[in-house]
């Protein structure tokens, strides 16, 4: 294909794509700069060139590359905006700025570098600054809408986070298809503030851009944090449809059911999970389904199989020792034989080695 169309950059960056997930890194970086010597304005080429260059120890070695590109065409606004979002992702935000200097230098009108301008300000701690930047005098007219939004970001980045909620709120309500705006006030309000507004952005943001599922998963576990767990369990259900790969919609589907006693259910669910999930992701969640079922002997048996794994997150098997030795809705007497044969387990299990590093904290 490259041979017939030897002028097509995006050609030459999957096939640089292609020798990178097979392990040829310097023969991608090669490839990956012939792309970008056909079209310095490639960004995602830029991005792949930074970051296979870090991977090779030579991160600053390929953004020195990128400001070379933008040299040699002065005149050229593109590669400049590119320099200065390589140089932010690479957290050199005095670098940053100079690129979005030499871009607005080009065009003074460009709320684009304006907007890298008040990112590198606030990394840099500059927040009066970095709100400046956001009411550029060559908006006379006012700032544009991504400029506004950005200047909310500027409060929560100070960590003013009310003040940036009222001004995100005041644009979402002006401009109820600005994403990033309501995306925003989600992540920000999830983390604290009012569940009611993280849950209406989530689910605004899920209409807005419907093929994104993580956003069902957001809809879902800000509903089972607020209780409302029918509208939880309906957002999980209808993510893992969508992507059946999507696991922490699975997952959290799965432990509703298990929580309601859909144990048949939950099976169902863990079967259609398992091509999707990691091996000790479905061994725990199939001691949750035993515990569940009061199946004891099923249980540790489980558990025993995750212990033996010693490249297991020890996470799993803390996890799964406790839903065995917590369960809930038993007597005291039954609770007390639950704890004395995982304890036997246990200790058979120590007696004979490999096991996990951190099986002798489960006994504990």
């Amino acid at each position: 294909a490259i041979e017939r169309t030897p002028l097509a950059p995006e050609l030459r960056a999957q096939l640089a794509d292609l020798l990178y997930r097979r392990g040829e890194v310097d023969r991608a970086i090669e490839i990956v700069r012939e792309a970008l010597r056909l079209s310095p304005d490639y960004l995602w080429a830029w991005q792949m060139l930074v970051a296979w260059s870090q991977a090779r120890g030579q991160a600053a070695a390929a953004l020195d590359l990128a400001e070379a590109f933008a040299e040699s065409r002065p005149r050229e606004l593109r590669p400049w905006i590119e320099v200065a979002e390589l140089n932010l992702a690479a957290g050199r935000p005095e670098a940053a700025l100079q690129a979005t200097e030499r871009a607005l230098a080009i065009y003074p009108r460009l709320g684009e570098a304006y907007d890298q301008r008040a990112r590198a300000l606030a990394m840099l701690r500059r927040y009066a600054e970095a709100e400046a930047a956001c009411r550029p005098a060559a908006f006379p007219e006012g700032p544009p809408l991504p400029l506004r939004g950005r200047a909310a970001w500027v409060d929560a980045q100070r960590g003013d986070l009310g003040a940036a909620v009222r001004r995100m709120q005041s644009l979402a309500e002006q401009y109820p298809d600005y994403g990033w705006g309501w995306r925003q006030l989600m992540e920000w309000c999830s983390e604290g503030g009012s569940l009611n507004t993280a849950l209406e952005a989530a689910q605004r943001l899920a209409w807005l851009e419907p093929g994104d599922v993580a956003l069902l998963g957001w809809v879902g576990d800000l509903k089972e944090r607020a209780r409302d767990r029918a509208g939880a369990k309906a957002a999980f259900e209808r993510a893992m449809r969508l992507k059946p790969s999507y696991t922490f919609a699975g997952f959290r589907y799965l432990a509703i059911q298990r929580a309601e006693g859909d144990i048949a259910g939950a099976g169902r669910t863990l079967e259609i999970l398992r091509p999707h999930a990691s091996k000790e992701q479905i061994l725990l969640a199939q001691v949750q389904n035993a515990v569940a079922q009061s199946d004891l002997p099923q249980s540790l048996g489980l558990l025993a199989e995750m212990c033996r794994e010693q490249a297991f997150d020890g996470d799993a098997l803390m996890q799964a020792t406790g839903a065995i030795a917590e369960r809930d809705a038993i007597s005291v007497a039954e609770r007390w034989r639950w704890g004395r044969k995982l304890e036997r387990m246990l200790r058979e299990l120590l007696a004979r080695p490999p096991w996990h590093d951190v099986t002798p904290s489960l006994w504990v």
